[in-house]
């Protein structure tokens, strides 16, 4: 069967299946006419050409987490080994609340901060932003003690007056 078709205002035809599928312009909107027709419809209410509007159906892939990667490269496609990352740092949260409340509140604030990063940083896959994490939220938890066993003293005196 052969079809005319209207395109940028312009009647165009006719056309085989084969050419209208091969043009790549034929849309829902597209007016058709062909020989026994009435008056034009849109190609969507073709059944011949609504097929050709029709997405292909999306394949069902079957995904192995744990498989080998495969990387193309310029030569081609090679083998990736999969990437390992070490252990999750410490995140000492525990010990930041502890310090925060028993030493030095504002202090330990910025120390329960810090190790709340390292493991949404590790999960990320930023190992050395976890790490990084790790290592200040250590360094403000020495702080915090610090400056509470600093201040204690002070408080004590401020307090017997």
């Amino acid at each position: 069967m052969r079809y005319w078709l209207i395109i940028d205002n312009r009647q165009t035809g006719p056309l085989t299946v084969e050419e209208i599928a091969a043009g790549g312009y034929l849309r829902r909107d597209t007016p058709v006419w062909y020989e026994g027709l009435a008056g034009w419809v849109t190609a969507e209410n073709v059944a011949e050409l609504a097929a050709l509007l029709t997405p292909p159906a999306l394949p069902v892939v079957d995904v192995d987490f744990n498989a080998q990667q495969r990387v193309q490269t310029a030569t081609g496609w090679v083998q990736a080994e999969p990437r390992r990352m070490p252990e999750e740092p410490k995140s000492y949260l525990l010990w930041s609340i502890l310090t925060t409340i028993l030493c030095c509140l504002p202090v330990g604030i910025v120390a329960i901060v810090m190790s709340s990063r390292v493991s949404s940083r590790y999960v990320q896959g930023d190992y050395e932003g976890a790490l990084r994490a790790s290592r200040a939220a250590e360094i403000w938890i020495i702080v915090t003690v610090v400056l509470g066993l600093v201040a204690t003293p002070f408080q004590m005196a401020v307090a017997m007056l």
